[in-house]
């Protein structure tokens, strides 16, 4: 049955296991994992029993038949709840992807708007300091710029470039990191239950 709940930025959202079902299946989980781990042990005790002469054969198939029935009612119990984890793990991470996505993206829609009205400053501050030069020290610059442009000037700047320190990421490039490095581990999170269902499957 889907209910509706609304997520951390109050949207409503359809929801087929809720927190409350999701924390409750995972403690019946492992209850139903332990109490299968025990009559699996029991039934290795009662092959066991067999071997060392304490039952006979027939007492060991009727034991074991009773313990196998058992240990398969605990396997499709089981099942059931490892499903209902599933898409409760699932439902969690997709709201939490959408909410991480919402917020990055306000965070840049905010920047870049904040980018964009210091955009006219900077380029008419540009545009102030751009000094005026004689006649005949912009014909020299040409001069001096059309050397450089030779043989012996390109090897210069192709050396200078190799020997360049590489430049420092600014503080927008870092933060670009930083949002992709938290998608990124949102989805190795979303690999891991995908690896783990695989697992269980195999």
């Amino acid at each position: 049955m889907q209910v509706m709940q609304r997520d951390e930025t109050g949207q409503l959202r359809k929801k087929t296991v809720t927190t409350d079902d999701l924390e409750k299946s995972r403690r019946e989980m492992r209850t139903l994992l332990l109490e299968r781990d025990l009559l699996s042990a029991a039934l290795t005790k009662v092959y066991e029993a067999e071997n060392e002469g304490k039952i006979t054969r027939e007492e060991r198939e009727m034991i074991a038949k009773r313990y196998s029935t058992q240990i398969r009612d605990m396997e499709s119990k089981l099942s059931g709840k490892e499903l209902l984890v599933e898409v409760g793990e699932l439902e969690s991470l997709r709201d939490e992807l959408l909410t991480l996505f919402r917020e990055k993206i306000q965070n840049i829609e905010s920047r870049l708007e904040q980018a964009k009205d210091r955009l006219p400053s900077l380029s008419q501050q540009e545009g102030g300091m751009e000094p005026s030069a004689p006649s005949g020290a912009r014909a020299k610059s040409a001069t001096s710029v059309a050397a450089t442009q030779s043989g012996q000037g390109e090897d210069l700047d192709r050396a200078v470039e190799r020997k360049a320190p590489k430049r420092d990421d600014t503080e927008g490039e870092r933060r670009v990191r930083a949002i992709r490095d938290e998608v990124m581990e949102a989805l190795e999170r979303l690999e891991q239950i995908d690896s783990r269902k695989e697992n269980e499957g195999a």
